[in-house]
């Protein structure tokens, strides 16, 4: 009734209604209107997400909090572990004696080198500070060339001719014993094999799978194994490039 009165058309419904001054102002007002509508809108999903999020990171915050408390202080582990590194050398001086040969440490350096791995293990709960003895010297790296480079077991799949184009190292190939097998298609000339092995875990032979990364020739192989054996996280242990070649 607005617009009626500044145009003097009280009397005549219809008129004033339908005038040309209501609907000049009518449309503008409307798409005004609208149009706050929508920018209300977008504002209140914003706010909205903003809050969630400002909830997921409190909540975040808050486990992390518990988890701290709840573990041991990095501070008391390396005072524990000191303290069991510096018992197990005092064996280990014991048994060179003669007199501790049973209770020697696994892990110590001027260990002779056998083939036994269980000469070189390592007590978990002195991992961490056996890896940050090691980390500033050559340790690890002799270790690694100590290992027997040998095929002790068949790597005949690996080796045959329609294969080996598949290896992307001449020297990773694997063994007939723990590959991984393929469902097999002559139709779509789809063989079983792949390069990659089963890798035991806690409760299983074939927990883990360890695979070359896959190249151009492979990648439909590499798809397929990830489809057939339900594979549910992929964790590259390699860059996508290392001395200027690609490597997956």
């Amino acid at each position: 009734m607005l617009f009626c009165r500044l145009n003097a058309l009280v009397d005549d419904f219809q008129r004033c209604f339908f005038s040309p001054a209501t609907l000049q102002l009518g449309v503008p007002l409307g798409v005004a209107v609208g149009a706050l509508l929508i920018c209300a809108i977008i504002v209140g999903v914003f706010l909205t997400r903003c809050h969630r999020r400002k909830e997921q990171k409190k909540k975040d915050l808050e486990d992390n909090i518990s988890l701290s408390r709840e573990l041991p202080s990095v501070e008391d582990n390396d005072r524990e572990e000191s303290s069991r590194i510096s018992h197990a050398s005092a064996l280990q001086k014991d048994s060179n004696n003669g007199e501790a040969s049973s209770s020697k440490v696994k892990h110590n350096r001027e260990e002779d080198d056998q083939d036994d791995l269980s000469d070189t293990a390592v007590p978990v709960e002195t991992l961490n500070t056996y890896i940050r003895q090691h980390a500033t010297d050559s340790y690890f790296k002799d270790q690694f060339s100590s290992v027997p480079m040998v095929r002790s077991s068949p790597q005949t799949a690996g080796l045959s001719p329609q294969n080996v184009k598949k290896n992307r190292y001449k020297n990773i190939i694997p063994y007939d014993s723990t590959r991984v097998l393929l469902h097999t298609d002559q139709k779509l000339n789809h063989s079983d094999y792949i390069n990659a092995s089963y890798v035991k875990g806690y409760s299983t032979d074939d927990l883990y799978i360890a695979s070359q990364a896959p190249s151009d020739r492979t990648i439909n192989d590499f798809m397929r194994m990830i489809w057939e054996q339900g594979v549910d996280r992929v964790v590259m242990l390699t860059n996508l490039t290392e001395e200027g070649k690609a490597c997956c």
